[in-house]
């Protein structure tokens, strides 16, 4: 009888620590799984930050009439560059005549961050005015005599153009 009752006992222990290993065992294989989740994660966004840095660089590069905006100001640049650079506003004729846009997947225009605290470096407010070119530039030199007025600087990174003071650049 007590052999019997320590065969089941063993059989108990046996069995029990066969489940605890399976359990741990999938636990490392969880753990694993989501540890390369992660990276394949990171990958993605590291692609499409370059992707949408790119894109906002080409954006950048298209040409731009500024003179269409009365008494021009910080905000009023900006909102009117966004706008430009939102919904298809490069177009180009293919050789059989189609037209073509595209803004390279800047669905809402280019995304801009101001840094406030950058603005108060620089003593300036998003209502300070600037004076814009009154011939055709490319978004890139208008933004660039616009800011370079005020003692501000832009930088495209992680998909994003921000405009802060010089000091604030990293």
């Amino acid at each position: 009888m007590w052999r019997r009752w320590l065969k089941t006992k063993m059989r108990l222990r046996l069995s029990t620590l066969i489940l605890l290993i399976i359990i741990f065992c999938m636990a490392v294989t969880l753990v694993l799984q989501q540890q390369r989740e992660a990276r394949l994660r990171s990958a993605l966004r590291s692609a499409r930050n370059a992707a949408s840095d790119k894109a906002i660089l080409m954006a950048l590069d298209q040409p731009f009439d500024a003179k269409l905006i009365p008494r021009p100001t910080l905000a009023l640049l900006l909102q009117e560059i966004k706008r430009v650079t939102s919904n298809g506003v490069l177009s180009e004729v293919t050789s059989n005549g189609w037209v073509v846009t595209s803004n390279g997947g800047l669905w809402d225009g280019i995304p801009i961050y101001v840094d406030r605290i950058g603005l108060q470096e620089a003593g300036v407010t998003m209502n300070s005015p600037v004076t814009v070119s009154s011939k055709a530039v490319t978004i890139r030199k208008a933004l660039q005599d616009a800011l370079g007025q005020l003692k501000l600087v832009y930088t495209v990174k992680d998909g994003w153009m921000l405009i802060t003071s010089k000091e604030s650049i990293p």
